[in-house]
């Protein structure tokens, strides 16, 4: 990947500095200290996360996490009242998507990543699946 973004960039007056970065990773990964074989295409795996939602008591929690489960399981041992997990957005990028949430909600922010929502700010984030 780093090679054809050298190649592309290469041909572009104002990426020239972007394609001799490029040109000295694709150069390390052939030697041999540097990686294995790349992964073709067709196999890579993309890394997703979760944004989720959590209710505990009348204040929500919009927080990010690779493994939710775990997540989910660390948040009720801390906390006073039972959690209520809400449904959770699955994404590529958790940290642009949770700042998304957090700032649509700074209205409502109560402390850190806690927040006094509406049942309407509530519906508009379950109606997400995927972000």
């Amino acid at each position: 990947m780093a090679s054809k973004l050298a190649s592309f960039c290469a041909t572009r007056e104002a990426y020239v500095d972007v394609a001799a970065i490029c040109s000295a990773v694709s150069r390390k990964s052939t030697q041999p200290d540097g990686p294995a074989t790349p992964v073709p295409e067709g196999e890579r795996q993309d890394v997703f996360g979760f944004v989720y939602l959590v209710k505990s008591g009348r204040f929500y929690k919009i927080g990010r996490s690779n493994a939710l489960g775990r997540r989910e399981r660390d948040l009720a041992i801390q906390l006073p009242e039972k959690m209520k997990v809400m449904p959770s957005i699955k994404t590529d990028d958790q940290s642009g998507i949770e700042e998304y949430w957090h700032k649509r909600f700074t209205g409502r922010r109560t402390n850190g990543e806690w927040f006094e929502l509406t049942a309407d700010d509530v519906v508009a984030f379950r109606s997400r699946k995927f972000m």
